[in-house]
């Protein structure tokens, strides 16, 4: 290792199965995109991250309209306020510390490290649900289509599969609550300037590591490491990619012909069709943050401390402004891929429309059913 480098391999000597030397020309442009990326992230949770919550509030709204409303659907919503809450989280942090003009002991609050504590702990299961939950309704959604309009999804299924798989998502982080803790650190360190006559020795709140976290060979961290990583990103993202790819399949067959979803008329099938191909489109944007970020998340348990905090960790905020930018299409796929989603949206603003139009009921996005009871979106 260069002597200039930090030697973080030697606070957990025994962490990974491999050695490996560090590339100061690597880490350099690895430092420079992530300045990059900090950049671009501040200025999407400034300026855009109020379109993005109120575009998923608002997609999620209208997907549980009466019209709308079935199995498939009520699981999309759940998505959309699943990618909304954790930003809504990051953006009002972000808000309290822009309208903080100095920092201070009187500024540096308990109050503003508890918020970024929960936000610590509470961004990688929100993530991690959200893809989990595109993985459950991509499984549905093939089902469906494979057995051409024979099954369908129950309320009960949709509704105890997204309630086990956020169970899931949460109760993996249990290791992440537990290194992370609200400890003190000298204004120097929190303000990062020197300190003021009469803050000699003054400590404040911050989030930081338990004392805890290198205790017995590090156990804590690489039990966080293998639960986190392998069920927070790589397990849900592998499986997605896979799901994906089948439904990709089914699809193609549908199209052409050889195993379309039964239905009572060709536009019946058509919808259906269209709205398998929606949740593709879904379910791609999510790979594209989550994918990498699962496979990376794997390797971290095979190499050195130092392999994780000089290289993945420069590109944590990479994969988070992804997939904040690809959350942030979730209206516009709806609009753009579902007929009768734009008619809801217009219905909810139009009173001449709700009153002169209603919706036929034609299959759902995510429905292959045609019957008038599930045949919504």
């Amino acid at each position: 290792m260069d002597d200039d480098l930090p030697n973080y391999d030697s606070l957990c000597p025994h962490h990974g199965l491999f050695i490996i030397n560090y590339s100061k020309e690597i880490i350099y442009t690895l430092t420079q995109v992530e300045r990059t990326v900090n950049d671009v992230y501040g200025i999407f949770i400034l300026f855009l991250s109020p379109i993005n919550i109120a575009a998923n509030i608002f997609s999620g709204v209208i997907l549980i309209k009466k019209e709308l409303r079935n199995p498939f659907n009520i699981i999309l919503s759940i998505m959309c306020l699943t990618a909304a809450i954790p930003l809504l989280l990051q953006s009002s942090f972000a808000y309290r510390k822009v309208s903080i003009t100095e920092c201070s002991a009187q500024t540096e609050t308990y109050s503003i490290a508890l918020h970024n504590l929960i936000i610590l702990n509470s961004l990688v299961p929100f993530r991690a649900a959200y893809t989990w939950i595109t993985v459950f309704l991509t499984i549905l959604r093939y089902k469906a289509l494979k057995s051409k309009g024979k099954w369908e999804a129950t309320y009960p299924l949709a509704t105890v599969g997204t309630i086990l798989l956020s169970g899931l998502s949460a109760s993996a982080g249990i290791p992440m609550y537990m290194v992370n803790v609200i400890g003190e650190l000298s204004i120097e360190e929190a303000c990062l300037r020197a300190a003021l006559p009469g803050e000699e020795g003054l400590t404040v709140p911050e989030p930081m590591w338990s004392p805890t976290f290198f205790d017995n060979n590090c156990l804590i961290f690489n039990i966080n490491q293998l639960v986190s990583g392998i069920i927070h990103n790589t397990l849900p993202s592998l499986i997605l990619l896979g799901s994906t790819i089948m439904l990709t399949l089914e699809l193609g067959k549908a199209r052409k012909g050889h195993n379309a979803v039964t239905t009572k008329s060709s536009k019946g099938n058509d919808d259906a069709v269209k709205a398998a191909r929606m949740l593709t489109v879904v379910a791609i944007l999510t790979l594209l943050s989550e994918l990498p970020q699962g496979i990376i998340s794997l390797s971290v348990f095979f190499f050195p401390l130092g392999y994780q905090w000089h290289y993945v960790d420069r590109l944590t905020r990479v994969w988070v402004t992804i997939q904040l930018i690809t959350t942030s299409c979730n209206l516009l796929i709806y609009l753009v891929m579902s007929k009768n989603f734009r008619k809801a949206v217009i219905a909810m603003f139009c009173s001449r429309c709700r009153q002169t139009k209603t919706l036929s009921p034609q299959p759902s996005v995510i429905s292959a059913s045609t019957t008038v009871k599930q045949s919504r979106f």
